[in-house]
């Protein structure tokens, strides 16, 4: 009697045990008890990459332009720079090959359907005519909550053969430097990435790749990797790509109310369409006082903390930025480019 007792008790315990144990965890062994601690962070909301992004915008890799404040068509459309132009440099060296200038689209603004990875709608294809290689100076002004500061800025954009390098550095007094180098090749949408690289005074910070056989782009850390259309572009080479878009156009009139749609990665896991609207042609003096165009364009964002960006391009530039107006509002974030002649 008193043994059948022991066994019924033996059962229960026996039972509550495999109650108790996790989840997962291997089968019980005699004489071993498992312990489980649970974090307090796993009863927190955990944000998205661009959510958390989002919530840290006091930084200079999210490079951003100047936001509307106003949904006033009147705020949006400011008076234009009058900037001293610098003069590009001729240059032999723009590629010629059929892969880097697609048959421009019938009129500007107008776009044709590109390839797109499996199971995505097709991607507006659009006309562009790579630059040739520039070498630009600008007077930088960057602001944060803590306050403003001013320095220097350089941008290089380098093409050789079906290649290119763009490398673009920010120094501002009492900050430390931050550069990046962006490279990648041409295909029938323009430019086509293959990695950017961030560096905070000298020394490697993060990098985003993109893999075009897999039509992915891989985020620094344990990010996982996204899918990305056909021409998707980084948080610096959409500039060389936009001046590629603009470069279609030179000698005729983009109408005002143009869209230009890009995909855009960032470092911090971020991807995004950026609708880049033309807001018209505008006049700047050059050197010599004479008045040249210049394109106006914006790009408003859709979300808190997404970048605003407002860009004058110049066509003695090759159509890269006379000036680049960066801002990602409500933060207090800014970033201001102008052209050193």
């Amino acid at each position: 009697m008193a043994a059948g007792v022991l066994l019924v008790h033996w059962i229960a315990l026996a039972g509550l045990g495999s109650r108790a144990r996790p989840p997962g965890a291997p089968p019980r062994e005699r004489g071993r008890v498992w312990l489980v601690s649970t974090p307090d962070s796993a009863s927190r909301p955990v944000a998205s990459a661009p959510e958390a992004a989002r919530q840290r915008p006091d930084s200079t890799d999210s490079l951003p332009v100047r936001a509307a404040r106003s949904a006033s068509p009147a705020q949006e459309r400011r008076a234009p720079p009058i900037a001293t132009l610098a003069r590009a440099p001729a240059n032999s060296d723009r590629p010629t090959n059929d892969a880097t200038r697609p048959t421009p689209i019938p009129s500007p603004g107008r776009a044709t359907p590109a390839p797109s990875p499996s199971g995505q709608a097709p991607w507006p294809r659009l006309a562009t005519r790579i630059p040739p290689s520039v070498e630009l100076h600008y007077q930088s002004t960057l602001t944060l909550k803590s306050g403003t500061w001013h320095g220097d800025a350089s941008l290089s954009w380098h093409t050789e053969a079906s290649a290119y390098a763009l490398h673009v550095s920010l120094a501002t007094d009492g900050r430390a430097g931050h550069d990046w180098q962006a490279t990648g090749r041409f295909d029938a949408e323009g430019l086509a990435p293959d990695e950017l690289v961030e560096r905070e005074d000298g020394h490697g910070r993060r990098a985003l790749r993109f893999d075009r056989a897999t039509h992915e782009v891989r985020f620094p850390g344990h990010l996982p990797p996204r899918t990305v259309v056909p021409g998707a572009q980084d948080r610096w080479s959409w500039i060389a790509q936009l001046a590629a878009i603009a470069e279609a156009h030179a000698g005729a009139a983009v109408p005002a109310g143009t869209h230009w749609p890009l995909e855009v990665a960032g470092l911090r896991g971020e991807l995004d369409v950026w609708d880049i609207e033309v807001i018209g042609t505008e006049a700047a003096a050059d050197e010599a006082g004479r008045a040249r165009p210049l394109l106006h364009v914006v790009r408003v964002p859709t979300h808190p903390y997404d970048l605003r960006i407002e860009a004058w391009l110049a066509a003695e530039l090759h159509h890269f930025p006379v000036e680049l107006r960066l801002e990602t509002p409500p933060s207090r974030w800014g970033l201001s480019l102008r052209v050193v002649p």
